[in-house]
């Protein structure tokens, strides 16, 4: 019976890394593109290329989400501060979903892998939340 709770235990860890990085990877190469844009764009219904328009004519908007996705990006794939990664990268992750749901439905399923990834993450760590949900 150790052997098997012992066993699950590992397995478990090994889903949780593999998340961690698959999150981590498409974060960095995310926010690296978004910087030096190296991939191509995907194609985009009209509304959504109307939102991407909107954000990128503020002239600040679209380089700060790279950034934040770069810098979450290296903290999940180094494995520093986790909890604090996926708390910062939430929103975008949330808007991504969201995007996909009502504008686009081309990267829906990404974008829910992602979402989904990101909230499993955080339930692996929700001891490091335990402090912001207690009432004083």
């Amino acid at each position: 019976m150790k052997a098997e709770v012992a066993t699950n235990g590992r397995v478990a860890h090994f889903i949780v890394l593999g998340l961690r990085i698959f999150m981590g990877l498409i974060f960095l190469i995310a926010g690296i593109n978004g910087i030096f844009q190296f991939l191509p764009m995907p194609r985009i219904s009209q509304e959504g290329m109307n939102l991407m328009k909107a954000l990128g004519s503020t002239g600040y908007m679209l380089p700060l989400v790279s950034i934040v996705q770069f810098v979450c990006g290296f903290m999940l794939l180094t494995n520093r501060y986790v909890p604090l990664a996926l708390t910062i990268i939430f929103p975008i992750v949330l808007n991504i979903f969201l995007f996909h749901l009502f504008l686009d439905h081309n990267g829906i399923v990404l974008g829910t892998i992602v979402f989904l990834t990101n909230l499993t993450l955080a339930w692996v760590n929700r001891e490091h939340y335990e402090c912001i949900f207690k009432k004083v």
